[in-house]
């Protein structure tokens, strides 16, 4: 057996759908009501049934506010929604990521991309997809940006990279003299608030599949300081059943308690590999990761019994530092449902 299965987790960082959230969302008549109010729109006209069509829009206008809102009673987001011109709802935080580097290639004037060595590869291979027209750069993370041309910097806080919420040194420093898209796909799995009003935030992007599970939904938000041209005209070609996801999670979970199941889970995961293999990894800030140092035991013994397998869960930071990083998503599953 390779070290995934024999532990129980994967590079990928997915959570399972929890049966919590199932019942709130999956099989919440609200969530198929609102399916069948946009599915009437399609009924065919010479029927002479065809009724009004669901109000995509005015529905985003409300939704938006009161997902950002769910997050910052709970304490785990601190934003200033009106300082972003452009709020839309999009299909996973992807579509956003996506319109937003069309954005840089196609509008700024300021061509040049950074991306965090060991953080999301997702900014890197996106941005490759228009690398005639962008200059991609890979930095260290203790890279200092004031040595660097102007750009736009990915960031994901708390970090793909380890799970920690990032510095307020990190971001002033990158923000002193680049633009930063915050990528706020973690939030709420992790105990600390994440601080979303720094000037140089140029756009805060997130969704429902880390910490809901709910990544099939394909159910997210971009919240930017211009316009993006990619995404200002999809209120036709929105996800309707990932929006009545969010809207049946934001009124009926309560995110403190959701929070504390998470942490819960991620302990039981924790103890469950610990018994069958004697590892013990050590829990992230975020409840879906678990890291171990490269100078650890653990992570020798892991480096001798799967030569083959440990790179491929190594994070290079770059300057010399790394970190293992798990996603437990496996081991919740068969917590869950073993």
């Amino acid at each position: 057996m390779n070290l995934k299965e024999t532990l129980g987790v994967d590079t990928m960082v997915a959570m399972p759908p929890l049966p919590s959230i199932l019942t709130h969302t999956v099989r919440a008549p609200e969530v198929t009501a609102r399916i069948e109010e946009m599915s009437w729109w399609y009924t065919p006209a010479w029927t002479g049934d065809r009724l009004p069509r669901l109000n995509v829009a005015n529905w985003e206008q409300v939704l938006i506010p009161s997902y950002l809102q769910w997050f910052g009673n709970a304490g785990f987001l601190n934003i200033k929604q009106k300082a972003f011109q452009f709020q839309r709802w999009c299909n996973g935080s992807t579509e956003a990521i996506q319109g937003i580097i069309n954005w840089i290639a196609e509008y700024s004037s300021t061509k040049t991309v950074y991306v965090l060595a060991g953080d999301y590869a997702g900014y890197w291979f996106r941005a490759k997809t228009l690398e005639s027209s962008l200059v991609i750069r890979t930095v260290p993370r203790n890279q200092n940006p004031h040595n660097l041309p102007p750009g736009f910097v990915f960031i994901s806080s708390p970090s793909a990279y380890d799970g920690a919420l990032v510095s307020k040194e990190l971001l002033s420093a990158w923000g002193s003299k680049h633009h930063i898209i915050l990528d706020g796909v973690y939030a709420g799995m992790s105990q600390e608030v994440l601080d979303v009003t720094h000037p140089a935030i140029f756009a805060y992007v997130t969704s429902l599949s880390k910490p809901f599970g709910g990544f099939v939904w394909r159910s997210g938000l971009i919240l930017a300081k211009e316009n993006i041209p990619m995404l200002t005209e999809n209120t036709d070609f929105k996800g309707v059943p990932g929006m009545a996801y969010a809207e049946s999670l934001v009124n009926n979970v309560s995110l403190g308690v959701h929070f504390s199941e998470l942490r819960t889970l991620q302990t039981m995961a924790l103890r469950r590999i610990e018994k069958r293999t004697g590892y013990r990894l050590d829990p992230a800030p975020v409840s879906l990761l678990a890291t171990l140092s490269p100078e650890s035991e653990q992570a020798l013994r892991l480096e001798q019994e799967f030569p083959e397998d440990a790179s491929r869960f190594l994070r290079d930071a770059g300057g010399g530092k790394s970190i293992y990083r798990f996603s437990l998503g496996p081991a919740i599953a068969a917590v869950l449902y073993s």
